[in-house]
């Protein structure tokens, strides 16, 4: 989804009550990627009549500002803005009794999507957790190492080789939590185009 004008509203959201600090594109997009590129998503969405049939027969849209035909519709359109705001907090009120997949005339499972959404979400929370949990243990062994160093007598700087060895790790790491960019659509296709010369 690439557009050759955007205003910030398309290239950023943020919520400006609290002033939270918006979300580049790019960081939408591969959330959006994540999600599409599970191999129940096809399955899981087939299209919307917009009926509302869904959210008729769901407990949680009865107590809660939830509608399952909500979520079918923004992956449908691929809003990407509000897929983002709806991870927030609106797929966590969902009870997965999978009754809105029942009655679907089109075959959708808006429950089944929910359950790709808070995968995604868990799944990206999970690798920022496990980056912390590598950072400091990298902190933590390398001051030990040193110390022990210095302690023993400080004489050749072997723990240099545990720092930096350890640190490309730390970096990789590093960069496939933060920095790695998704493989996208285009990118794909031009792989195509390329193996057929």
């Amino acid at each position: 989804m690439s557009h050759s004008t955007t205003s910030r509203v398309q290239q950023y959201i943020g919520d400006p009550v609290t002033e939270q600090a918006p979300v580049a594109r790019e960081k939408l997009e591969e959330i959006f990627q994540d999600i599409q590129g599970d191999l129940r998503f096809d399955h899981e969405l087939n299209g919307c009549l917009n009926c509302g049939i869904c959210t008729a027969t769901c407990p949680a849209a009865h107590y809660y500002d939830f509608s399952p035909r909500e979520i079918v519709q923004l992956l449908w359109t691929e809003n990407l803005e509000g897929i983002h705001d709806a991870m927030q907090e609106k797929i966590w009120s969902c009870a997965q009794c999978y009754t809105c997949a029942a009655r679907c005339p089109f075959g959708n499972s808006p429950g089944g999507l929910i359950m790709l959404m808070r995968e995604t979400a868990i799944k990206r929370l999970k690798k920022r957790s496990d980056f912390r949990t590598h950072l400091l243990a990298y902190l933590l062994v390398n001051v030990l190492v040193w110390v022990i160093w210095v302690v023993v007598g400080a004489g050749f700087p072997w723990p240099v080789f545990v720092t930096g060895g350890w640190g490309v790790g730390l970096l990789m790491d590093a960069w496939e939590t933060y920095g790695r960019r998704p493989v996208t659509e285009q990118d794909v296709q031009a792989e195509m185009q390329r193996l057929k010369r």
